[in-house]
């Protein structure tokens, strides 16, 4: 991505920075005289390097903002999902006692009709 890209590249421009703000302090005299154009120049070339990434930056974190601004509101979808979680876990607990009830008076209809079976045959 471009702004890791940028982040590497402030490193890098800090480290030359850091190594000329060196061999500034470590000059003397007319050498260190010399060298301050140089120096300038480096810190120049730093702000407007810092300036054009931090342009960058403000206009990606407007980029995002706009489009996260402009994208609906997810809690009523949200709070819609969870009723319906609600309403598919009452309605699988209902569809379970159903079953439950119908495998009990499944079980006590055949034991009616076993019992009829034997009445039957003691009554022939």
């Amino acid at each position: 991505m471009e702004i890791t890209s940028r982040q590497t590249a402030s490193q890098e421009n800090r480290k030359v920075l850091t190594a000329a703000l060196t061999r500034f302090r470590q000059a003397k005299g007319e050498a260190q005289a010399s060298l301050v154009p140089e120096i300038i120049a480096k810190f120049k070339g730093e702000v407007d390097f810092q300036t054009r990434r931090a342009r960058y930056v403000e206009r990606a974190f407007v980029s995002l903002y706009s489009a996260l601004f402009e994208a609906p509101d997810p809690a009523p979808l949200l709070e819609r999902a969870r009723e319906l979680e609600i309403a598919a876990s009452e309605a699988r607990a209902d569809a379970e006692r159903a079953k439950a009830d119908r495998d009990a008076q499944a079980k006590e209809l055949a034991a009616l009709r076993s019992e009829g079976k034997q009445v039957r045959l003691r009554a022939a």
